[in-house]
């Protein structure tokens, strides 16, 4: 969402690794679609020092003054930068942070070849409610693939088509990254489990368990909640 117009984004597969061949195209009117590529990684980086919301114009400027310090001691020297980013290259970076970040899938969802390509797992049954409901059960779906720093006993017991990916219970702050909801009641045809994240206001995902059925989406202004380690109770 922004100040003057609003962002739809879309996300398909290029070819057949669903992990690493992600295209994604945005539109101000949900008409006409623009491919938005990833910029370079210093860009990027730029870009997320950028703060507040997005204007609703790609073509929109961005100048951002910091002061920098270099050096140690009597010999640091101060400096003043300034970062200057186009709104279409903070959009993609925003949105490659928040795939990144806040989309998550079932584990046993995707599976990973021998060759590293990624693809849907057609059988996939769905998690149990149990299981749908423990951080541990969903993955972050971003890639590269990058493997576990695991012990050789954590390896033996994981299963390597399935548990490439890092999982939601490793986020920082742990147990308190996310915010797991059940719905289930009158009105509600089946049990649905969501799980929102508190890092990406907007972002959540959903399944229903014993079923392949799963989804992820966000909805939001594209600001991180840089302040979530001190909005939780502290611990006694």
């Amino acid at each position: 969402m922004g100040v003057k117009e609003d962002y739809f984004i879309v996300q398909g597969i290029s070819g057949k690794d669903e992990l690493n061949e992600k295209t994604t195209l945005y539109s101000l009117n949900g008409n006409d679609w623009h491919l938005l590529s990833t910029p370079e990684l210093k860009t990027q980086e730029d870009a997320m020092q950028i703060r507040g919301r997005f204007m609703g114009d790609p073509m929109h400027e961005y100048e951002q003054h910091e002061l920098r310090r270099f050096g140690e001691g009597d010999e640091a020297q101060e400096d003043d930068m300034t970062i200057s980013v186009k709104e279409e290259d903070r959009l993609a970076s925003v949105i490659a942070k928040i795939d990144e970040e806040a989309m998550i899938v079932p584990r046993g969802s995707y599976l990973r070849t021998p060759a590293g390509q990624v693809y849907k797992n057609e059988s996939f049954s769905g998690l149990s409610l149990k299981d749908a409901q423990k951080l541990t059960s969903w993955l972050h779906f971003y890639g590269p693939v990058k493997l576990p720093s695991k012990s050789l006993l954590e390896q033996a017991d994981a299963t390597a088509p399935i548990d490439f990916l890092s999982t939601a219970a490793e986020d920082v702050p742990q147990k308190s990254s996310w915010s797991i909801q059940l719905e289930n009641g009158p009105g509600v045809d089946c049990a649905l489990v969501k799980l929102r994240s508190l890092h990406w206001i907007g972002a959540e995902a959903c399944h229903i368990p014993e079923t392949g059925t799963f989804s992820r989406v966000y909805f939001g202004d594209g600001t991180k909640n840089i302040n979530l380690p001190f909005m939780l109770p502290q611990q006694q």
